[in-house]
């Protein structure tokens, strides 16, 4: 049995793009663990969204502006 991915993280160009897809990503009835907002813990910057398909993989979209 392989090893659990956790979580699969995709790169967003925007924060704005990370909100789009956030909205349709809940339109798909994906199960959504954290709505979109800053996780300071990950990096002052660092703004994502996490959710779950039906098989339980986690995914994330993030953005982390950078200087």
């Amino acid at each position: 049995k392989p090893a659990p991915l956790h979580p699969l993280a995709f790169k967003a160009d925007s924060k704005e793009q990370v909100d789009r897809l956030f909205l349709q990503i809940k339109e798909t009835g994906a199960t959504i663990v954290e709505e979109p907002k800053y996780f300071p813990q990950h990096g002052e910057k660092y703004y994502a969204t996490y959710f779950k398909d039906p098989e339980g993989i986690k995914y994330e979209v993030v953005f982390e502006e950078r200087t």
